[in-house]
């Protein structure tokens, strides 16, 4: 990593560090933060990160807390284009929402996306963007790079992204990403929470 063997040369110490959990996981003190580089550095500034995150975990050498945090998002996004289909199908098919999620988050496709982010965004007809639509799209794209730079076939990873890009390119980019759900919504032409029975 450029930055980090800079900051060696001038026996500086680096550290690349990247967060989940978002904008509540913020507010509250409890982010996950994942942190590349030496381990003893790390330990020295633990203090100071423990204000602002309930798990602080070293997962590797300097540029290792990017590549962890490309892999969380990946997943977050494919995680949740396949809610917007999954929610949209079973809505349209004629299962209420409520109970299709309720099912949903105590089986074995119960995500953190399913459990926390939607009953604060969709569910609860709040569009604020915690985290934008055209960011997520950003870190997929560099995580498909990083895949490729490893000769490593993502087929999940490509079509998020170009759903991502589709998206994005209606307008939805500055969107919370929970976002696409909206946008396979105008794909079904379906609602899944008409805005007087927000929030489930």
């Amino acid at each position: 990593m450029l930055v980090g063997a800079v900051c060696r040369e001038d026996g500086l110490n680096f550290l690349d560090e990247s967060a989940s959990r978002g904008v509540m996981g913020d507010e509250m003190g409890t982010l996950l933060i994942m942190v590349g580089g030496d381990a003893e550095v790390l330990e020295s500034v633990r203090p100071v990160l423990a204000v602002l995150g309930s798990e602080i975990v070293h997962v590797g050498g300097p540029g290792s807390g990017q590549v962890v945090k490309l892999c969380n998002n990946i997943l977050s996004a494919i995680n949740m284009q396949a809610l917007g289909e999954v929610l949209v199908t079973g809505v349209k098919a004629g299962v209420e929402l409520e109970v299709l999620a309720k099912v949903l988050t105590a089986g074995t496709g119960g995500s953190w996306g399913l459990s926390n982010h939607l009953p604060a965004t969709i569910f609860a007809g709040d569009d604020s963007t915690r985290f934008a639509l055209e960011l997520m799209h950003k870190d997929v794209w560099l995580f498909l790079r990083a895949a490729e730079e490893q000769g490593l076939s993502t087929p999940l990873a490509a079509v998020a992204g170009q759903t991502l890009r589709i998206a994005k390119s209606e307008g939805y980019g500055p969107a919370d990403y929970s976002a696409i759900i909206h946008y396979f919504e105008h794909l079904a032409q379906l609602t899944l929470v008409p805005e007087k029975e927000a929030a489930l």
